[in-house]
């Protein structure tokens, strides 16, 4: 059979049984291999950082604009003033070994499934996946860039991409599974009597909503290869009528190389319960290390307390999902709202914009500096270690 068929069309042509059941195989065996997609993807990563930037810069636009309002329209107490008062700075230092333990615990979730696909707990390269993904995720619409640069990253630390899928394809499973668990919890968790942000817990029960539904569907998908080459085609197909795409074929084939690593990833955690819990608390761990900050910033600022925990945690939980389908990086301009409408009764009034910023710069922006720096160190640190690697061998001859 040539392996270098350009289009799906040449497949009728040929004298295969085509169904819906061995399409994604056989659309793997026929499909234009490295060649045009390697070139593809290099256009496709262009493109990408031209968005990043634009992107970025909205974001940049909507903070000042929420500076400039909030000091124009309302009193806000200048940030020297408040750090004249001496809040307890110690909780400004925890939430950084929070934000450190959100890395950390990502990585051993990455190393674990390191552990089963190549038998190396390679937990270096676990954190490094972590700061990328997340890199990635802030930077992009919807969060959709992190998987795809893991994928990348992990090629290059010379690890297959099919087995660096797979570890990404199983924690992107973890994370759904976990994220939609904390957000039914945190609806049920009564706040009605410390916040009035009924507008902003309606958009989260409507984001708890599409993440369940959403989850769902993934689940369907692995499950039923019928069904999921039917949705899979057709969605497509439409996606090509809006001119959303351009390349069907390519589309088609990154697709279901994806579904493909999902429907193993999912086979294999239902052979191994033990994986599947583990990563899920471990998922969850991740998630509260996240989300306990806004409580610690809290804490910086009311040093007495009076609002449990658990509390905080739910109103945090409600503020991620208000913002988890706006199609900006970040969720900008609504993660500020919503944070605005649900922790203002936690902060004095001339106090909450400051709350707010110290929020964004430890979960969002933080996230920003630390991939930015690693994306700028770590080609440095490779070619280091290439010439170290060369220098020994060149020793070892002599």
């Amino acid at each position: 059979m040539d392996r270098n068929v350009g289009t799906i069309k040449d497949l009728k042509y040929r004298r295969f049984k085509f169904s819906h059941s061995n399409f994604p195989t056989l659309l793997m065996m026929t499909y234009d291999k490295e060649g045009e997609l390697d070139r593809a993807h290099k256009a496709g990563e262009k493109k990408k950082k031209k968005t990043t930037w634009i992107f970025l810069l909205i974001n940049l636009v909507i903070v000042a604009g929420i500076f400039i309002y909030q000091f124009g329209f309302h009193k806000t107490r200048p940030l020297s003033e408040l750090f004249a008062e001496k809040p307890f700075y110690r909780f400004f230092f925890i939430s950084l070994g929070a934000m450190a333990l959100y890395y950390i615990i990502a990585g051993i979730c990455y190393s674990i499934l390191f552990k089963q696909t190549t038998g190396k707990f390679k937990f270096g390269l676990g954190l490094q996946l972590s700061i990328v993904g997340k890199y990635w995720d802030a930077i992009t619409p919807f969060s959709s860039g992190g998987q795809f640069a893991q994928v990348a990253h992990g090629r290059k630390k010379g690890v297959s991409g099919d087995k660096t899928t797979g570890v990404v394809v199983g924690k992107y499973m973890m994370n759904m599974i976990a994220f939609c668990l904390l957000g039914i919890v945190a609806l049920f968790i009564p706040i009605d009597t410390i916040t009035s942000g009924k507008i902003i817990k309606i958009l989260a029960a409507v984001g708890v909503g599409i993440n369940v539904l959403l989850t769902l569907f993934i689940w369907i998908v692995s499950t039923n290869r019928k069904l999921c080459a039917i949705i899979v085609i057709g969605g497509i197909k439409l996606l090509k009528k809006m001119h959303i795409i351009k390349n069907y074929n390519r589309a088609l084939y990154k697709s279901m190389r994806f579904i493909r690593q999902y429907q193993k990833a999912f086979k294999y955690f239902a052979k191994k319960p033990w994986v599947l819990i583990s990563e899920v608390l471990l998922t969850a761990l991740e998630l509260l290390a996240l989300n306990v900050v806004p409580f610690l910033i809290y804490l910086a600022f009311n040093p007495n307390g009076g609002v449990s925990v658990i509390t905080v945690f739910a109103m945090s939980f409600l503020c991620m999902f208000a913002t988890s389908y706006i199609p900006i990086p970040g969720g900008s301009g609504m993660a500020e709202i919503s944070f605005a409408a649900i922790f203002s009764t936690l902060f004095e009034p001339d106090v909450t914009f400051w709350g707010l910023i110290i929020w964004r710069i430890f979960t969002y922006y933080l996230v920003i500096v630390v991939g930015f720096v690693f994306t700028l160190i770590d080609p440095l640190l490779m070619k280091r270690a290439e010439k170290r690697k060369m220098s020994i061998e060149q020793k070892q001859k002599k």
